[in-house]
This record gives structure tokens, sequence and C-alpha cells, in this order.
């Protein structure tokens, strides 16, 4: 095995990217002490040294620099959406496809845990328990990487250079490895170019059927039934914990009911509207607000 496979944990996921004669691994791993955000196991991406590569990393909400090991909690109790990364070059210039995406699960994978690939490009979600692999897909060509701009500075996770789990200070804290980010030529990690080609959505817990598809940011999803009678629902995915309101709009634009406002976990939650006796038929939007912005969608009303 290879410096990173030594560094996971017993419970990991092995991802592999192959792309024009290259391939490259990714893991996402999960212990006691993983953290949704940032932690110790954590290894960065590195920039390539040539310019005919293949990249396959994720991050999290809480931690968006590129990970080739992302080390989770082994105790998740909510969903979780990961953002995976494609990447590719081939003599400089960028490199569109196709591409393959195998991955393994590891045996002892919890069975209440279910691990779903959201594909961003085709909008489907794929079980990942069912299937090992995704062929022949194509990415929209990714800008050139960039290095860490000079001076700026971060922690580096402690296996970001040698897999070697004793490089920490007195403090807890890795050390940095001499020369980085500091413009004496040191190694330089990448940076996110790109939207996520894919997400992993893990479920822990009571889920009993894969979500349907997600994007990577919420998004409202078509109201069912439409046309409306006597009532509906309005769906919406949310790729982590937010503040969400829904409210109900006529076409000049005047609001006319608020159907939610608190925070809600990730996922597809859904709120039902029942339109007051007083509304003509016509056309309304269901509009939801988050810290994104905010999105709609058209309802008509046929009683």
């Amino acid at each position: 095995p290879n410096k990173e496979e030594q560094t996971v944990s017993h419970m990991s996921i092995r991802m592999k990217l192959s792309a024009a004669h290259m391939e490259t691994t990714s893991f996402i791993s999960f212990n006691h002490d993983g953290l949704i955000g940032e932690d110790r196991f954590d290894t960065y991406q590195l920039e390539p040294m040539s310019d005919t590569w293949v990249k396959l990393y994720s991050t999290t909400r809480e931690h968006s620099l590129p990970m080739v090991i992302n080390n989770l909690p082994f105790d998740l109790d909510k969903l979780v959406q990961i953002p995976l990364y494609v990447e590719g070059q081939v003599g400089g210039q960028g490199y569109g496809g196709p591409y393959t995406l195998s991955w393994q699960l590891p045996d002892s994978w919890p069975a209440s845990w279910l691990i779903t690939l959201m594909d961003h490009k085709e909008q489907k979600a794929i079980p990942m328990e069912s299937m090992g692999s995704l062929q022949q897909f194509t990415i929209n060509q990714p800008k050139q990487s960039a290095s860490v701009p000079v001076g700026q500075q971060f922690t580096l996770p402690e296996t970001i250079i040698s897999g070697n789990a004793g490089g920490f200070s007195g403090t807890g804290r890795p050390h940095k490895p001499a020369g980085f980010g500091n413009g004496d030529g040191g190694v330089k990690t990448a940076q996110v170019n790109t939207g996520p080609r894919f997400s992993i959505v893990i479920s822990p817990g009571t889920a009993t059927e894969h979500p349907d598809y997600m994007a990577p940011e919420p998004n409202i999803l078509p109201v069912y039934p439409n046309p409306v009678s006597d009532r509906a629902n309005i769906r919406f995915s949310l790729p982590e914990e937010t503040l969400v309101v829904v409210e109900v709009f006529d076409i000049q634009g005047r609001r006319l009911q608020k159907l939610l406002h608190q925070n809600m976990a990730a996922g597809i939650h859904s709120v039902q509207w029942i339109p007051r006796d007083n509304m003509s038929n016509g056309i309304y939007l269901a509009v939801m607000y988050t810290r994104y912005g905010k999105l709609h969608q058209k309802m008509i009303l046929a009683r």
C-alpha cells in the first residue's frame, strides 16, 4: 500500500479515478477522533508537478480546502453531503474525459448507513452499495490550477507530506513543513477551481430508502400536484443545516402566506400548501429563502 493507504483507518471508502492512462485515489475515512471540519487525519490535495494529471478530491462545508483523505466522525448522527471534485489536464490543457470512477466500501460499513452518489451533471442519484463504478462520464474542462498565494498560511494536517502520524508539536497542532506558504519554494496545496461533479450523501440511522437527487446547493423541487386543487407539496433539498423560509406570493408579488420559518437539517423536505378559500384561480409562486439566496417554483391554482 502507498503512504495514503497506510494513513486511512480500517473504516474508509476507497475511490479511484481513471482517465487517459492515468489514475489517482482518494479516501473518505471515519474514526472516533474525526470531525466534519478540519482534523489531524485530513490530507490535502497537492499541486501536481507536471502538466498532465488527474485529481479526485473532496471537501466539506466546514472545511473547503481540497482533501485526498477526508476524515469524518465515526458516530455520524445526521445526513452529510460531501462534495466530490474531478479535474484533469493533458499537456497543460483541460481534459474533459471520458473518465471512470470506481469505489470500494469497507466490509465494516454499517448496515444502517445509506450512501448515495449524486451525479450533478446528469442530476441523478446512484446507490453506492449496489454499484461499484461509474464509467465513461465527462466533465467541463477545468481551469488551470493555481498554487496557494505567497504568504497565505494555514495549519496542515499531520499526514499532508509523509503520512507520518508523528508530526505534532507540543501544542497538539501539526507541524508545517519547512518552506510551506512563505514563498521559498515549499510544497503548495491545490485550490478548488470547479464546481463539484459529484457529491456523496451519507444517511446514517433510520433511513430505509436512498434520497432522491440532491443538488450541491439548496434547491426547490417541482411542486406536486400541479395544477393545485385543494393542497400541494412544496419540496426542497438542503446540502447542510440552514434557516429556511417558504412563502407564497401572487403574480403581482404580494406575499399571501408564510408556510415555514425554521432551521432545517440537510436532506430533502416537504411543506404543504393549502390555498385559502378566498384565493382565486391563477398563477402563484412558492418562494424559498436561505442564506444562499432565493428560489421559486410556479404553481397553478385550479379549483
